[in-house]
């Protein structure tokens, strides 16, 4: 049987190492708000084949009127994401939900089912969870 040690707190410390911001650029320049809103929006998730159409390089917080991050109603959307992406050699942007539902990306599979069947359901959350929702922050210039 191993022994445990008690540690107290006037032992521990906590020490910040570093800090790693991931800023999107285009050539030497920090992309902007308005470069931004300019890229392609394209769904990234084919809900048909229920596979990615591209590489994620990561999400932005960044939204406005317009960008599909409130519903119908005029009501805001519970965890709104943008990501950007590359297909090829080109970059997108995309807007994401966790509910499946609610994802301006999936409009067509909406439009395809009425009631989404649950394996798509499934194939979204885990696709959702392994790649999007740990994907980096990207940050883009005012």
């Amino acid at each position: 049987m191993t022994r445990q040690r008690k540690v107290t707190v006037e032992e521990a410390t906590l020490n910040v190492v570093g800090v790693s911001i991931k800023a999107l650029q285009i050539g030497k320049k920090q992309m902007t708000l308005s470069v931004f809103r300019q890229l392609p929006h394209e769904a990234v998730w084919n809900t048909f084949t229920r596979k990615p159409r591209g590489v994620i390089w990561g999400r932005v917080n960044y939204f406005w009127n317009g960008c599909g991050s409130w519903d119908q109603f005029g009501l805001p959307i519970i965890d709104p994401i943008h990501i950007d992406w590359q297909s090829g050699v080109e970059l997108h942007r995309s807007y994401l939900s966790r509910d499946l539902g609610e994802s301006t990306d999936l409009d067509y599979a909406r439009a395809t089912y009425d009631e989404p069947d649950k394996s798509l359901v499934r194939a979204w959350e885990l696709y959702y969870n392994k790649h999007i929702a740990c994907a980096d922050q990207l940050f883009i210039a005012v």
